[in-house]
């Protein structure tokens, strides 16, 4: 993200250097013309003017919501209908469901392998899933198989984002070979993401490459057009 990152700092400072300094030497020169100024000139002026007179309550509307998402991030209800939202945006539900399964499968797996009890183990897990959905599946995965079921029966409400996955574990239930199946779905999971995260970044660069420069190279056309309306008002 670090590219993406400068493209959109530059882009920002651009603007801003636009704003700030081009725009208001422009205005001028349509004063007493007796033509009004080109859009582009009356948007960017009333922007600046906007962000000149309403800076102090934009910056403490900011630092008030900011502190607020602060207090409340780590809230159950809060961090509950955020691990929802996270799981049903496109795009960005593959990748958290990847890597919520990637670390539970991987410890559960290592646990097992090392002849840990799998309630202890998944009881070891839960506090490393980041995510509450997954969390609340442990939880009742924990309690599942301290009555006797099964881990994947316990896992059942990821069904609608890991169902093969949970086919894996079932299997290897079955076969008394839990603990190495979990670590190849740990593998699978974290080349998938790995996979859907460089595809995400391949798109997301010359993404924001195109709309910056169609932003800034709209707005230098505009502010070109106004400098040469102001040659036709000369002559």
């Amino acid at each position: 993200m670090i590219y993406p990152a400068l493209l959109v700092l530059m882009a920002v400072g651009t603007l801003v250097m636009i704003v700030v300094v081009l725009v208001p030497a422009l205005t001028p020169l349509f004063e007493g013309s007796g033509r009004p100024s080109p859009f582009a000139i009356r948007a960017a002026a009333a922007l600046g003017d906007g962000i000149s007179a309403g800076w102090p309550v934009m910056l403490g509307g900011a630092a008030l919501i900011g502190l607020g998402l602060a207090r409340i991030w780590r809230e159950p209800g809060f961090a509950a209908a955020r691990g929802r939202l996270a799981l049903r945006l496109p795009l960005v539900r593959e990748i958290v469901a990847g890597i919520e399964l990637g670390r539970i499968c991987r410890v559960l797996g290592t646990l097992l392998c090392a002849e840990v009890p799998i309630p202890d183990a998944v009881a070891a897990t839960r506090p490393l899933a980041g995510n509450r959905v997954f969390c609340k599946a442990l939880d009742e995965a924990g309690r599942r198989l301290t009555e006797g079921g099964s881990l994947a029966s316990g896992l059942a409400s990821l069904k609608p984002h890991a169902p093969s996955t949970l086919n894996l574990i079932a299997s290897g239930e079955q076969v008394n070979r839990l603990g190495p199946v979990l670590l190849h779905a740990a593998e699978m999971h974290e080349t998938q993401t790995r996979q859907r995260i460089d595809r995400l970044l391949a798109l997301l660069t010359p993404l924001v490459t195109v709309t910056i420069g169609g932003l800034i190279g709209g707005l230098i056309i505009s502010v070109m057009g106004a400098i040469m309306s102001v040659g036709q008002l000369v002559q």
